[in-house]
């Protein structure tokens, strides 16, 4: 039951961790002095919030499996249901207010000048928006509970939901995780690249969160369908 859990779990995580908005401010803290610690306690801010949603709804749907497991499940699928149209719908809204590639772009987006900003703070500023990123993100939220609702319904030892915990958390990070790790391996060599990545991001953003959105949409919306078997 552990890897179907985990197996269950990790394309919510992937989804998670695939946040653009988040993998560009990883991109704007390392470029700062001292970008690899800071980006690295981003990272890990991101991580635990996303680790404590999903350890609450894992709690609370193992309580209410144990009172009536086919009345939680069935719920549980439900609620993917309607998360996975709400998805889709979040897409259209986004596709639908997207800006216009032909207008002419006279001033600089309220993201990017945040984003701008970040390069001055210190490591534990870093830390602490990670924290409040991994919240503020709303996209986080329902895919930390239906991660943690799969948990949660698999009937795991404490050990156990502690390792799909740690697993969920690590792969809900990967976007930013992997950056700290190429830029350490790869040095200072690698700041042109990282640049251009930041850049690519800022101008793709979303395009790149309808993409996930509409993934996520779709994924959630199949294993909700369950519910009619």
């Amino acid at each position: 039951m552990f890897w179907v859990a985990v197996g269950d779990a990790l394309p919510v995580a992937l989804a998670i961790g695939l946040s653009p908005f988040a993998i560009v401010t990883a991109v704007v803290l390392l470029m700062a002095e001292g970008g690899r610690a800071k980006a690295a306690l981003f990272a890990l801010g991101w991580m635990l919030t996303i680790v404590v949603m999903t350890l609450v709804a894992a709690l609370v749907i193992d309580a209410a499996d144990d009172a009536d497991s086919s009345a939680t499940e069935d719920g549980v699928n439900i609620a993917q249901i309607v998360i996975g149209l709400a998805f889709f719908a979040l897409a259209w809204k986004s596709w639908r207010s997207r800006p216009d590639p032909n207008a002419e772009q006279t001033t600089v987006s309220r993201q990017v000048r945040m984003l701008d900003r970040m390069s001055r703070i210190g490591p534990l500023g870093a830390f602490g928006f990670g924290l409040l990123q991994g919240i503020a993100v709303v996209k986080n939220i329902p895919l930390a509970l239906s991660g943690g609702a799969r948990i949660g319904e698999a009937e795991l030892g404490g050990v156990q939901v502690a390792a799909a915990l740690i697993i969920f958390g690590i792969v809900a990070s990967v976007g930013m995780i992997a950056l700290v790790v190429v830029a350490v391996v790869g040095g200072s060599r690698l700041d042109p690249s990282i640049a251009s990545l930041r850049t690519w991001l800022e101008d793709n953003m979303v395009t790149i969160s309808i993409v996930v959105m509409l993934m996520i949409g779709a994924f959630l919306l199949g294993k909700g369908l369950a519910v009619l078997g």
